[in-house]
């Protein structure tokens, strides 16, 4: 008989109980003779049969073999998102057949029920043979039926009377269809209708099948604001770990998003890790991942002992919830405080020139104009700018645009490794100048720079001790190796950068006058986003094109919400915007609805506050929300902010903070 998945006895010219008696007859002679009839079953049901028979099935079962105990079936519906989703369609389902003695069951990937909708006698009969929340329904469990032949050939299938491989089901009816991961479109479940043989109706499978096509949809939005409140969440935590590295996943453990730090690490592009699956990458990650959601552990911590670039770090993970439910994790990457620095494999070079950079703005252009010019000179170049503003972009286009454009350029934050370490990283060490340390050595950052430019960023978070070691580098143009004698010398153009007002910081006694000078000899201002509102739309149409969305369509509403909006996180921030909602939108066009919450319900600046401008007003609303996230200790807000508790007293004063 051909190869059709429903039961249709006008195809055979027979009725129902004609088509069950003929059904019957086939099923005697292949259990025992082993003869198919091929002319009245179906392929995918003597494929089916012959699968059971290969797996050793027997055909004389009256009740299916496995059952779940209570418990186990609690745990496996506690972690089971698509009972909750599939809920409202079950129902639906069931109210629709209501009086056909069908019955609504939903299965998991594995085919064990579990839940079953319908009239309570079909219930209690089918009951008898085991047809119970908690049993397995697989073909492996209990022969050739919808449910399981479904799961085997990963398609909608109907099986009716004698087609059931095991006698104990001859007497009944069954659709069933699979339901796919949205995303993965891996097989995530099955709903399936059951009823009496004598209740049959081709139709039946067209209605699981719709019906299983809306849970999917509506797995599929849900999945969109799953990945919308990752996305929240990294963002937030990029403004809280501003060193770190941060990985988001979703539940299943695949990539949502990573920031710089962690490409930089890796020497993989952003866009090559967003959506691929941790587990091919990062196996210690993906496993730390699933753990704190499948476990619902709220917080984690692990040593990276993996081969790979993050070997050595430490890796914190974050569960994500959604109405109390896990959705996701961030983990937070950053060095382990006993392992040493690690000089990796690197490619130093710079990829970004002046022509790469996006400017509308006249303030920013100026700003340019001095750095081309100061590409020409050897000076030492101070950065100064908010995170998030492209001060490294900046740094590598001076590099690029001048004579050691052909040399390293070797860019460290000195923020993101621990206080104990960045003297190996900068300097290197000899074999053997610490407990742990490589017993060949390792060169620093200055020796891998040699000849051409090294980018310090963040340079305000350098420790006393290791501004003296600095300063003696820059004037003496050679530097010795931790543990080591040798005077190695290094020709090296330096750049530093700082959100910080170094000025200040040297006020405060934590950053030297001398070398502060020795720093400043051409400084370079990069103004924050709210600044240079100008070139938004042209850096809305930069982003699409970098994440291959250039075709994208984008409402005027959005860049007019944009464009009063101040971007505390700069052009760092923007770009995650539209990375998000190029991620979550389901069609070639952003939309002011697919705007995060914290854009949509950011409010004006108080008009009241005249006395204040623009960028004033933005750090007095910063301040407040670091403060009252901090309940008000001085000490901890000033670390958040990166500044001296004497700076953020005397800003509270300022702005006249209670």
């Amino acid at each position: 008989m051909e190869n059709s998945w429903l039961v249709t006895p006008s195809a055979c010219g027979c009725d129902l109980k004609e088509l069950s008696r003929k059904l019957e007859k086939s099923w005697e002679t292949f259990v025992t003779y082993r003869d198919l009839e091929t002319s009245r079953v179906r392929n995918v049901i003597g494929e089916s049969w012959r699968r059971c028979e290969e797996r050793g099935i027997n055909p004389q079962l009256l009740r299916a073999m496995i059952v779940l105990t209570d418990d186990e079936l609690a745990e496996i519906r506690m972690k089971n998102e698509l009972i909750q989703v599939s809920e409202p369609y079950l129902r639906l389902l069931a109210d629709i057949i209501e009086g056909t003695n069908h019955l609504v069951v939903l299965c998991d990937a594995k085919g064990r029920i579990l839940q079953i909708y319908g009239n309570e006698e079909v219930k209690y009969r089918a009951s008898e043979m085991n047809f119970v929340c908690g049993a397995d329904w697989s073909e492996q469990g209990a022969g050739t039926n919808a449910i399981g032949t479904a799961i085997s050939i990963n398609k909608p299938v109907q099986v009716f009377a004698a087609e059931h491989f095991c006698r104990g089901w001859h007497g009944w009816t069954c659709s069933a269809t699979p339901i796919r991961d949205p995303v993965t479109r891996e097989l995530i479940g099955v709903l399936d209708l059951t009823g009496y043989r004598q209740s049959h109706q081709p139709h039946s499978l067209g209605i699981v099948v719709a019906q299983a096509n809306a849970i999917e949809k509506e797995l599929l939005k849900q999945d969109i604001l799953k990945q919308q409140q990752i996305m929240e969440a990294f963002i937030q935590a990029e403004k809280d770990y501003s060193t770190d590295g941060i990985i988001a996943l979703d539940s299943r453990g695949r990539i949502i998003q990573v920031n710089e730090k962690v490409s930089r690490v890796l020497a993989i592009d952003t866009r090559e890790l967003v959506g691929q699956p941790a587990k091919k990458l990062l196996n210690n990650i993906y496993t730390l991942s699933r753990e704190v959601t499948e476990q619902r552990i709220r917080e984690k911590e692990i040593k990276i002992e993996e081969q790979c670039k993050l070997s050595g770090y430490k890796a914190t993970a974050k569960m994500v919830e959604r109405n109390g439910n896990p959705i996701g994790a961030l983990v937070i990457v950053r060095r382990s405080k006993r392992c040493p620095v690690e000089t990796r494999p690197h490619n130093f070079s710079a990829k970004y020139t002046f022509q790469d950079i996006i400017c509308e703005d006249e303030t920013f252009k100026e700003t340019l104009e001095m750095a081309k010019e100061a590409a020409k000179s050897e000076a030492t170049i101070l950065i100064l700018g908010e995170s998030g503003t492209g001060k490294e972009l900046v740094a590598q286009a001076i590099h690029t645009a001048s004579s050691r454009r052909y040399k390293p350029f070797v860019s460290i934050n000195c923020g993101a490794i621990p206080k104990e370490l960045i003297g190996s990283e900068l300097f290197g060490y000899v074999g053997g100048a610490f407990t742990g340390a490589s017993k060949n050595g390792n060169p620093g950052k200055f020796e891998l720079a040699n000849g051409g430019t090294i980018f310090l960023d963040e340079i305000g978070e350098m420790s006393l001790e290791e501004q003296v070691n600095f300063l003696r580098v820059l004037e003496e143009r050679e530097l010795v190796r931790i543990g080591g004698k040798k005077v190695i010398p290094v020709d090296v153009r330096v750049i530093a950068a700082t959100n910080k007002d170094l000025m200040e910081e040297v006020k405060a006694g934590h950053f030297r006058v001398d070398l502060y000078y020795r720093l400043n000899v051409i400084t370079l201002r990069i103004p924050p986003l709210r600044e240079r509102k100008k070139d938004i739309p042209s850096l809305v149409e930069h982003f699409l094109d970098e994440f291959g969305a250039s075709y994208y369509k984008v409402d005027p509403e959005v860049i007019n919400l944009f464009m009063n909006y101040d971007w505390p996180g700069n052009v760092r921030e923007l770009k995650n915007v539209i990375h998000r909602m190029v991620v979550l939108a389901n069609e070639p066009q952003l939309r002011i609805d697919q705007v995060p919450r914290e854009l949509m319900s950011s409010t004006p600046a108080d008009t009241t506050a005249v006395q204040l401008g623009p960028v004033e007003r933005a750090e007095k609303d910063m301040l407040l929300e670091i403060i009252r996230e901090c309940e008000g200790n001085i000490s901890l807000a000033a670390r958040k902010l990166g500044v001296a508790r004497s700076t953020l007293y005397r800003k509270i004063k300022k702005y006249n903070i209670s």
